[in-house]
C-alpha cells in the first residue's frame, strides 16, 4: 500500500465506530411526537388489484373453457389393433403330389397304459 490509498480505506474498528455512531444518531433522532398508531386497514382494495384479480379470473376460465372444448372435439381413433395373420384361401390349382409311402417296412413299439409283471428269478420263495 502506497499512502494515497491508505486514506480510502477503513480499518474494520473504525467503520463498525462510524456506523454505531451513525445508526445512534438516527435512533436519537426519533421522538414521542413522531410516534404514532398504525392506520386501521380499510375495506376497499386498490384499484389495480382490483384488476389483477378479475383478469386472473377471467384467464383461468378461459383456460377451463379452452379444455372442455378440445375434450368435448378431439377425435376417436380407435385403437391400434395387433397385425393378424392373412386368412388362409383355398387355390385352385392342383395340389402337390402327396408322398408316397417307402418300400421299408416300419413297425411300432405298443405301449401298454399299464405295466405288465414280470417275472424274477428266485423272486418264487423258494
Amino acid at each position: 500500500m502506497n499512502g494515497q490509498d491508505s486514506g480510502l480505506r477503513l480499518e474494520p474498528v473504525e467503520l463498525e465506530r462510524r456506523l454505531e455512531a451513525a445508526l445512534r444518531a438516527r435512533a436519537d433522532s426519533v421522538g414521542l411526537s413522531d410516534l404514532r398508531p398504525a392506520d386501521p386497514p380499510s375495506g376497499a382494495l386498490p384499484a389495480r388489484v382490483t384488476v389483477r384479480r378479475a383478469a386472473l379470473a377471467l384467464l383461468a376460465l378461459a383456460a377451463v373453457v379452452i379444455g372442455v372444448v378440445l375434450m368435448t372435439h378431439r377425435e376417436e381413433h380407435p385403437p391400434i389393433r395387433p397385425q393378424t395373420p392373412p386368412a388362409i384361401t383355398r387355390s385352385t390349382s392342383p395340389a402337390p403330389p402327396s408322398p408316397q409311402p417307402s418300400a421299408v417296412a416300419t413297425t411300432f413299439a405298443t405301449t401298454s397304459p399299464a405295466p405288465t409283471p414280470t417275472a424274477v428269478p428266485g423272486a418264487d420263495g423258494g
